[in-house]
């Protein structure tokens, strides 16, 4: 009676775990169920000099063995994860100054830090490049394994995790199977500052018409060819040509333009640029009063989409009852830093939906839906097109592939250059289950 009792039992169980395994693969093999890895974004107001008036895209993660939970900041521009941590010099005895306390710095009082010293699984990696470890991460319910971060001292810089080329962070998640493509796509709403962060996926129903898709460079940035800026002011449409491509920036608000059209704007709205010789730069300040007393649109054309942006959201507060808008000049003489490359700032980023693809070095613009009525992921997978895009797409490429995939907790293949699920056996039990059964059943009897 025991016997049969126990072999119920047991035979219960196993089926339940078994069934529970089956749906587990079963789903990440359904075509209708891509493997994307979704993220709520939020937009913080950091008093700092980056990142500005809840512009940047951030989002939470965590870090560690009992998990510590941070805020970082999505950066298109780095390739890295860099964490505020306490006491940098236990890890960079080197370093002098800066802050401990993060009570008393801004980006760590918005974002918290990160403590290696309680992590158990942390593991330090510090050589004479800098302060370095690797540790487990936990982003939305998916958990990464070996992720290297660069350890940063609480004084007035911010944490990071970066989306840029290889090998960045979407690369991570291509090694251990949770999506097909390093890719991404950025969705906002900037009326309430939310938003949504997808990693190997589009979502339709966040943006309308079709996506319109261009190829950049391999040089560490990605960017969109800009045809032209059309300001509406006053009942009066002026289109000013551009044709140039232009990096984008997640973390720096400004946008610089060529000169001349940016002085071509300047003169639509009625801003008269001031020299400023202790910043040795020319300042667009805007009277604070105009920010909503005035009502302009300012668009930027990328092929056959429109970006809107109000004009309210361009003019920023300096501070002191000063404001500014947010459009600069680009100074090709600068070898590098804000305004040595023609960019797109976070502002505008914000008024786009954004798709990245590293597999097929193509990027892919929108206009964003703030009132989706329904909404359906589509993954990006190892072809040379974006899902739902329109764009001068390469025959073939050459797929991203990881040479040693990294298990995660669901049963992955290694045979491939990608982690594969494996799909169950279909006959009875596998021989170690079988194993178990047959030696708890005997110690019974």
């Amino acid at each position: 009676m025991h016997f049969r009792y126990l072999m119920a039992l047991t035979a219960s169980l196993a089926f339940r775990q078994a069934v529970a395994l089956s749906i587990q693969l079963t789903e990440r093999e359904r075509p209708d169920r891509p493997l994307v890895v979704g993220v709520p974004v939020e937009y913080g107001p950091v008093s700092g000099q980056v990142i500005m008036q809840a512009t940047t895209p951030l989002i939470n993660i965590s870090v560690g063995t009992p998990p510590q939970v941070v805020k970082v900041a999505v950066d298109l521009q780095s390739s890295s994860i860099s964490l505020l941590v306490p006491d940098i010099r236990k890890y960079e005895p080197l370093y002098v100054g800066g802050e401990d306390d993060c009570s008393d710095d801004d980006y760590c009082t918005l974002m918290g830090d990160f403590d290696p010293g309680k992590s158990s699984t942390f593991k330090n990696t510090t050589d004479v490049n800098g302060a370095t470890g690797s540790d487990f991460m936990l982003i939305a319910d998916k958990r990464v394994y070996g992720v290297s971060i660069s350890l940063s001292s609480i004084d007035g810089t911010y944490s990071t995790l970066g989306v840029a080329q290889q090998p960045s962070f979407p690369f991570k998640l291509v090694d251990q199977g949770l999506i097909n493509s390093p890719s991404f796509s950025l969705w906002s709403d900037a009326s309430t500052n939310e938003g949504i962060l997808l990693f190997g996926g589009v979502t339709l129903g966040l943006y309308t018409g079709r996506l319109q898709a261009f190829p950049f460079p391999g040089n560490g940035t990605v960017s969109l060819p800009v045809a032209s800026v059309v300001v509406e002011s006053s009942g009066k449409t002026t289109r000013h040509d551009i044709n140039s491509p232009a990096v984008l920036s997640t973390v720096d608000s400004h946008t610089f333009l060529p000169n001349d059209t940016v002085q071509k704007v300047y003169a639509d709205l009625g801003i008269t640029p001031t020299f400023v010789p202790d910043f040795n730069a020319t300042i667009p300040y805007v009277e604070c009063a105009r920010q909503h007393s005035e009502n302009h649109t300012i668009s930027l054309l990328f092929g056959n989409a429109t970006i809107e942006v109000p004009w309210s959201a361009l003019v920023q507060s300096l501070g002191n009852n000063t404001c500014e808008l947010a459009i600069y000049s680009y100074e090709p003489w600068r070898d590098v830093g804000p305004g040595s490359q023609i960019q797109i700032g976070a502002i505008i980023l914000r008024y786009m939906y954004l798709v990245v693809d590293y597999e097929n070095m193509f990027a892919a613009v929108a206009p964003p839906n703030y009132s989706p009525g329904w909404a359906e992921d589509l993954g990006i997978g190892n072809g040379t097109q974006i899902p739902d895009a329109d764009g001068n797409f390469p025959a073939t490429i050459t797929t991203y592939g990881a040479s040693t995939p990294t298990p995660t907790k669901e049963v992955l293949s290694t045979s491939s250059s990608r982690a594969v699920a494996m799909k169950p056996q279909e006959k009875g039990l596998t021989s170690g289950f079988v194993g178990v059964l047959l030696a708890v059943c005997y110690l019974v009897i």
